[in-house]
Order: C-alpha cells, then structure tokens, then sequence
C-alpha cells in the first residue's frame, strides 16, 4: 500500500468509526488524520532516509509539525490535509532514493557508525565534524541527481569518519599514556628514567601501529596501553626519588634501607634472614632459589595429593563394588530361604547347587499307573508357583521319576506323561509365556532311595522341579 493510499485509508476507517463524544470525537479525527504520515516517518527514520536522503525527510518532517501545529489551531482542515498530503510526497520520494543511497553512501554510513561507536563526537570532534559535513554534502549531490559527485563526496566521508574513529581509539586508549610522557618530557624526567620512558613509547608505538593496521586489535592495544601507562608512571616515581636524592644524600640511604625492609618482609615469610652487607642482588637472588625449591615441594604435594585422592577413589569403588557384591549375595540367600520356606519335609526337599535350586515334590501324588494330578496336590503345586514368582527369568524343568517297580519303558513313558501333567498344571494357573520350561521323563534311572523297601521306592517316585539362574541362585 502507497503512503496517500494508507493515509486514505485511515479517513475510511475514521468515517465508519460509530459517534464519539465531542471531545473524544475529536481525537479520533486528529488520530486519523495523523495516524498514517506518523507511521510513515517512523518508517522512514528507521530506514535511515533521515541520513540517505536528509533533503526530502527534513520538509516532510517540517510539514508534518506545520499540519499539527494547525490542527491544534483548529484551522481548516484542507489545510492540514494539504501540508499531510505533501509531507507524505517527501517522505515517499526520501523512501525511494533509500536503496540508491545505499549503494553509494553505505560505506561512509558504516564508517560513521563505528566513528560513533568510539565516541569520534567527543574526542575528535573536529575531524567528525568535517566527515559529518562532508557526508551531508554527497546525500544532497544524490538527491540533487549528481550522482557521480555525491561517489567523491561519501568516499572523502568515509575516510573522514576512519581518521575520527582511529583519533577517538587513540585517546581514549593511549590518551593518559601520551599524557603521562608528555609530563616528563615537560618535566626532564625521561632524563632520569630513560628505559621506562623509552619502554613506554615504545608500546604506543606498537599501539599506533596495530591501531593503523587492523583496529580491531583492542585487546592487545589496551594490553600495550595499561604496558606503556605502567611504565611512565613509574619512570615519573623513579624521576622523582633520583632528584630528591641528588639534592639530598642522606634521603638516598633512606631509600635503600627501604628497600631492605621490603626484602626483608619478604625473606621473613620463608623463614629467610638476608645478608645486605654485598647489596640487594645476592639475597634477591637466594629469596628466588627458596621460593623455587617451595614451589617444587608444593608441586610434590600436589602429585602425592593427586595420587592419595586416586588410591583413595579407587578403594571407595571397590568398596562400592563389594558392597554391592554382597547385597546381591544376601539377597540371593534370602531368596533361597523364602522359597525353602514355602514347603515342610513331608512336601519337598529344596536343593541348592552352583546356579541351580532343585524342588524335590514328595507329596505330589497321581492315580496308580496314570499321569493324573490327584487334588491334594493342588496346594504343593500352588507353593511351586509361588516358588516360580521367586525366581524370575530362571529356565524350569519338570522331571518326572518312578520306582524300578514294573516294565522299564513303560516307567520311562509314565513319568513324561506326569512331568508334562505338572507342567500343564502350573501353565494353567500362572503365566509362563515369558519362562522356558521343559519336561522330561527319566523313569527309574535316577533313584534317590533303595527301590528294595517300600519307603525306598516312595521317594523315588516324584517329581522334580529344575530351576537354572545363577545370577538368582549363586553358588
């Protein structure tokens, strides 16, 4: 949508709008009336015509304050729709030279933008300035149609604004090192300090230079910078003490014995007494060699702390680790234990072996020669599920025995057929889709008993319930 078709828009929405107060009413004609060329400046502030095309955004500006300097004086409402109608032209015609001058004046823009970011207003105002006017001068060429001189004058710009932002980075960065410098020049006091001072111009050099070359360097040109600062400052103190001493021989004892007693302090925290009667140098120099050998002795304590702390994780893992070992054995013997629970002597023998818990059912009975299950074996076999529940995951096997009492292969026969009955019993009251359970008759070949005397040939006909999980059972 167009600029007057917005503003044209606003008068429809303004006339459909139901009757308002009069006061009220008023505002919303005023808000109507204004509404769209308002929109339309912030618009174009925001695109930055204010810059690119500052000729035509200053008169629709200017005619935008004159429409509502009118309308607060109630005068006709032509008039102010004349000055809105011609302010929404200029700002129309400031939008649309926006993208050309973007083309031809965004390099200086941009070097504007970072001359402000260094603050080039404040410590290079004269240089920011001229780029500033130079700036204007090439927006107005561009507006004017003269595009080729509006090129020369936002190239001479851009080059204006780079000299006030590197002028601003050099003040606000180097500013108090030049200071200090230029104090002892003033002074004569690099006569008296030369290597620092020397030292300190030597770093804003360096500064300078990087400055020159890729001032994005601001890390390493502030590290330059506090260098040189350091250096002035204390080439300005030494300056100081070695003219007092010239003028004053005794203040120059009292400095040296000054500088003992710093020593001093220092050799008194490593338990250190210094010999000064052949200088500084040689009792500095031991002080280094003790601070040396305390911080080799710390570095072994640190190793054997390092160690220690290692020794000392891995004994807390092992201990974990037979902690953790012995939960799981208690809680296997206590599984055990709850399944031996379930049954008394007359029912069931419970057998433990490496990964291996054996159910030896003596009070399962069946009809003589048959494989039926007899009721009064219902309860046995209700304590074998719960024994099952115990053990989850383990592989079952039903083993089904007999005496040596009749035909060999028909015993073998018979006790499949009862090891599969048990099996069908127990799928019929739990589930066991998830479990492996096998059957198998092995008859007369597995006794547990002389099959010579009645009790013999009784505990030899039973059947056995195999469960095989080591990491349940254990040894």
């Amino acid at each position: 949508m167009t600029p007057r078709a917005r503003f044209a828009w606003a008068l429809v929405v303004a006339a459909i709008t139901p009757p308002a107060p009069a006061g009220a009413a008023d505002e919303a004609v005023g808000a109507a009336m204004f509404s769209a060329v308002a929109e339309l400046l912030k618009e174009a502030r925001a695109q930055r015509a204010d810059l690119l095309s500052p000729g035509h955004f200053a008169e629709g500006q200017r005619l935008v304050l004159e429409a509502q300097r009118l309308y607060q004086e109630q005068r006709a409402i032509k008039d102010i729709q004349s000055r809105i109608d011609r302010a929404t032209d200029e700002l129309g015609q400031a939008m649309s030279l926006v993208p050309e001058a973007k083309l031809v004046l965004g390099n200086a823009l941009a070097a504007r933008d970072l001359a402000q970011a260094a603050e080039a207003q404040v410590h290079a105002s004269a240089p920011y300035a001229q780029a500033e006017n130079l700036f204007k001068d090439a927006a107005f060429k561009l507006e004017a149609g003269k595009s080729k001189d509006a090129k020369v004058k936002a190239a001479d710009a851009e080059r204006g604004f780079r000299a006030a932002e590197l002028q601003a980075i050099q003040v606000t960065t180097l500013g108090k090192a030049k200071q200090l410098i230029a104090q002892a020049e003033k002074e004569k006091a690099d006569a008296w300090a030369p290597r620092h001072f020397a030292s300190a111009k030597q770093s804003v050099d360096e500064a300078e230079r990087l400055l020159t070359d890729d001032r994005t360097q601001r890390n390493q040109v502030s590290t330059l910078a506090r260098q040189a600062e350091a250096d002035a400052s204390r080439g300005l103190q030494i300056a100081a003490e070695a003219q007092v001493a010239a003028n004053d021989r005794s203040s120059y004892e009292a400095k040296v014995m000054d500088a003992e007693a710093q020593v001093q302090l220092i050799a008194g925290a490593i338990d250190y007494e210094p010999d000064f009667r052949t200088g500084l140098g040689e009792p500095a120099q031991q002080i280094v060699e003790a601070i040396k050998g305390l911080q080799k002795e710390r570095d072994t304590l640190k190793g054997d702390l390092t160690r220690a702390r290692s020794a000392l994780d891995s004994l807390g893992a092992k201990e974990r680790g037979l902690s953790a070992e012995l939960e799981a054995k208690r809680e296997k013997e206590a599984r055990v234990q709850r399944v031996t629970a379930l049954f008394t002597p007359e029912e069931a023998v419970v057998i433990r072996q490496p990964g291996r818990l054996t159910l030896r059912l003596k009070g399962i009975t069946f009809e003589r020669g048959d494989a039926v299950v007899m009721p009064e074996s219902y309860a046995l076999l209700a304590k074998v599920i719960r024994a099952i529940d115990e053990l989850p995951g383990a592989s079952i096997t039903v083993q089904g025995h007999t005496d040596s009492q009749g035909d060999g292969e028909r015993n073998l026969v018979l006790s499949q057929q009862r090891a599969e009955a048990v099996r069908a019993f127990l799928e019929a009251n739990t589930d066991l889709s998830d479990r492996l359970v096998n059957t198998v008759g092995l008859g007369e070949t597995t006794p547990v008993a002389t099959n010579d005397t009645a009790e013999g040939r009784a505990l030899n006909r039973r059947i056995d319930v195999v469960f095989d999980a080591p990491s349940l059972i254990g040894d």
